[in-house]
């Protein structure tokens, strides 16, 4: 963190940290003891006024604090930390490049030995599918396209994986490691693959245009070194050309080399009698390879070249701005709001009632109690009574939601259950790590019943009956809530 700048290595702590705490709410592997020394580590308090670089800053060194404390306690989470960031690309980077290398050399043996057909150079190939390349790479700029993770497909999560995941995928289902170990490492492999994939996209990118580049080299390379020891001569023959159709051919194709090395392009009779000479031996091809160097050092070899380095810029600036936050965005804003004293901002939403002032003051000060620190309830409008079936979707879902119930009301499956149901199963589609709580408006039910002699007997019973129909989602967030107590 010397520069100040997020790395790879910085988002896979970040991640995995996130991944662990999310996965071990109640404090199993990863007590809370624990992430309170890590925060105060990393420098909590923060100021309110902390920017988003000290925010980023404090994250990532709240995350290398976690990681180190689990790392020497759980092999699959040190299999996480070892790995390479970039997985198995360096390897395949090796390999596209040695096979780049040999396949352009070994170019110059196609065709007749010992001639070259001016007309079936393996360079006229070389030229014409780049610039079908080049088409495309702008065709893609003016259409602002997105390099997202389904550009390298499966290649880019077998090339981000290492051989350390991929041990640990075998053994995960042996694994004696807590099932919160296992939950931790699944979430995270998921959001690793979703943060690098824009970075693994761009570097496949340069890597191809690099070896577009290097094949281009070796190609020139295989045909100057083949014609130190061997006389190559130039000759043609084509079904549908002739001597006059295919001089402003080659006009268009290498008149830019003929116009920078100076060498001249032949006429129509010396065309003329490279195709109809008597022993076919055409005329010395050294021209025709310095034409053919030059026009592939000028249109492939060079563009290839900055585009290989535009890539490569693209992913060094990806790298720093992977937007790891919007992976978990609740986990993290959570996070910043107890780090800085901020107030936590709460969605409450009412079905059916609406609480009284005293009541919503008293939500506040158990929402405080129950988060550790200061709230800020945002009151939703009320859901009306038949309308719990409708959609649910935030354009940003908050850390916390708590829908706050009348806990006089029986808890009926069809219409509280469905609204509760219909909430999780949001979450859930949005991919979110939205906080669920579920906080029952005892005050009206209190005065109702508090002169009853079986009125604790009754007030368990109704409390049974929510409880059976608050869904997984909501785990065990539900709370009684009442001007004079507050049961949780």
């Amino acid at each position: 963190m010397g520069s100040g700048e997020m790395n790879l290595n910085d988002v896979r702590h970040l991640l995995l940290a996130q991944s662990v705490e999310e996965s071990d709410s109640s404090g199993t592997v990863l007590p809370d003891a624990e992430r309170e020394l890590a925060s105060n580590a990393a420098g909590a308090p923060l100021a309110e006024s902390a920017s988003e670089k000290k925010q980023q800053s404090f994250l990532i060194r709240r995350a290398e604090r976690v990681v180190s404390f689990l790392e020497p306690r759980f092999p699959s989470i040190a299999a996480a930390v070892k790995g390479a960031p970039l997985g198995r690309f360096r390897l395949f980077s090796l390999g596209v490049i040695i096979a780049a290398l040999v396949v352009g050399f070994l170019t110059n043996e196609l065709g007749i030995p010992g001639k070259i057909n001016i007309l079936s150079f393996p360079l006229i190939g070389i030229v014409l599918w780049n610039f079908v390349i080049y088409l495309r790479e702008i065709f893609g700029l003016f259409r602002g396209k997105k390099e997202g993770a389904t550009n390298v497909g499966s290649l880019g999560r077998w090339l981000a994986a290492s051989p350390f995941s991929d041990k640990q995928n075998a053994d995960d289902e042996t694994s004696d490691e807590p099932v919160e170990i296992r939950q931790s490492v699944a979430l995270f492999r998921k959001n690793w693959f979703r943060a690098l994939m824009p970075v693994m996209t761009a570097r496949v990118k340069s890597l191809l245009h690099c070896a577009a580049a290097l094949l281009a080299v070796a190609a020139i390379g295989g045909m100057y070194v083949k014609g130190l020891a061997n006389e190559y001569n130039a000759v043609w023959a084509s079904t549908f050309f002739t001597a006059e159709t295919l001089h402003p051919f080659l006009k268009g194709v290498l008149g830019p080399a003929s116009a920078i090395s100076g060498i001249a392009l032949p006429d129509l009779d010396q065309l003329t009698v490279m195709k109809n000479s008597p022993t076919n031996e055409g005329e010395n091809a050294a021209r025709w390879i310095h034409l053919y160097a030059v026009t592939t050092a000028v249109f492939v070899i060079l563009p290839r070249l900055v585009l290989a380095f535009i890539w490569k810029g693209r992913s060094k600036l990806r790298e720093k701005i992977i937007p790891f936050r919007s992976y978990a965005p609740a986990f993290f804003d959570r996070l910043l709001a107890v780090s800085m004293g901020d107030a936590l901002k709460i969605a409450v939403l009412p079905y059916a009632h609406n609480p009284s002032a005293t009541m919503r003051h008293k939500i506040q000060k158990d929402a405080e109690d129950i988060i550790g620190g200061a709230v800020k309830l945002e009151w939703m409008n009320p859901i009306a009574f038949g309308e719990e079936d409708e959609g649910f979707a935030f354009e940003r879902w908050p850390a916390d939601l708590i829908v706050a119930f009348n806990f006089a009301s029986t808890p009926e499956k069809e219409t509280y259950g469905a609204l509760l149901k219909n909430i999780g199963q949001s979450v859930r589609e949005s991919e979110g790590t939205t906080h669920l709580h579920l906080f029952l408006d005892a005050e009206s039910f209190d005065r109702k019943a508090d002169s009853f002699a079986d009125f604790e007997q009754r007030r368990e019973t109704r409390l049974a009956g929510w409880r059976e129909l608050a869904p997984a989602e909501f785990g065990e967030a539900l709370h009684v809530t009442s001007s004079s107590k507050s049961n949780v």
